[in-house]
């Protein structure tokens, strides 16, 4: 109940007041996320590829994390908040990169890439649609795009597009760093949308890895398998396929539990093993990272709890 002293216009003054405060908090935020910017610049100086992006999808996703788990009775809505602080931190990202641009795959039919790169990234950083998942990978390969947002799965080709950024591990490439939406009002069995770019990829503490892993068409997946296992590595087959000039190769496609960077030791113990099974054939085992990325924020029950 409001206070009996209080009327409708004092009310509202008093909101203004609160905007106003806020405002002034922001302003502040975003000076120090310049400083942040001209510190990491500093400490990277001759360092740092000039195709690095300053974007820190690590940080960013334990910030929105944070916010999520704050408890209070007059701020009920978890997910509304997350989404708050989504689009604050996407203005941070847009002010210190200053030239950030994000190409989407869109069709005449499906747009979904785009609006959850506009949710994720802010409306205000320049989105620019391509119609196919090639011309989206090859924007960001060659720095035309700080960013890419597309489906994980893509069969419109004759390659998986995530072939493009395999690369051989001796050049810089761009990396899985996302997953759209990172915060989810609902479960959904659509092919995951992930966002590229050259951005390092950063362990959370609650985060999936892609990997693919290339071997002689003899080699079948359920013979890795348990050399898999035995490396200790908790996982999901996602995907086999063949790529166009790759001959006699599969290429498996899979996502580990946790974070699982391109130096994991437990590859390493993999490939040994495998290599050493499977050294009468021709073609080596191997693999290549994808990229990472923090497990996105389901509030499922915080919905179901509130209908």
């Amino acid at each position: 109940m409001p206070k009996k002293d209080k009327t409708l216009e004092t009310c509202r003054a008093e909101i203004d007041a609160i905007d106003n405060s806020i405002l002034e908090l922001l302003a502040k935020r975003v000076q120090v996320v310049r400083e942040v910017g001209e510190i990491k610049n500093a400490d990277t100086k001759g360092k740092k590829s000039a195709r690095k992006s300053i974007i820190r999808p690590g940080r960013e996703a334990e910030m929105v994390r944070r916010i999520a788990r704050q408890k209070n009775e007059n701020l009920p809505h978890a997910a509304a908040l997350a989404q708050m602080w989504r689009l604050i931190i996407a203005s941070a990202v847009t002010i210190e990169e200053g030239n950030a641009r994000v190409v989407t795959l869109s069709t005449d039919t499906n747009r979904e890439c785009y609006w959850l790169a506009r949710e994720y990234f802010g409306a205000f950083t320049p989105m620019h649609e391509k119609a196919t998942v090639a011309e989206v990978v090859q924007d960001v390969v060659e720095c035309r795009a700080t960013v890419g947002v597309l489906p994980l799965w893509d069969r419109s080709g004759p390659r998986p597009w995530w072939s493009r950024i395999e690369g051989d591990d001796t050049h810089d490439m761009p990396r899985i760093f996302a997953r759209l939406p990172f915060i989810q009002m609902a479960r959904s069995s659509k092919a995951p949308l992930v966002a590229i770019g050259y951005v390092d990829p950063e362990e959370t503490g609650e985060d999936e890895s892609l990997w693919v892993i290339r071997a002689e068409e003899k080699v079948q997946f359920s013979l890795l398998d348990p050399l898999l296992e035995a490396a200790g590595l908790d996982y999901v087959h996602l995907e086999t396929c063949r790529v166009l000039g790759v001959p006699n190769t599969h290429h498996y496609l899979i996502e580990i539990n946790g974070f699982a960077g391109g130096e994991d030791p437990r590859l390493r113990k993999f490939l040994d093993k495998a290599r050493r099974k499977f050294d009468a054939l021709v073609l080596p085992i191997s693999a290549h990272y994808l990229g990472s990325y923090a497990v996105p924020i389901l509030f499922e029950r915080e919905a179901a709890e509130e209908t």
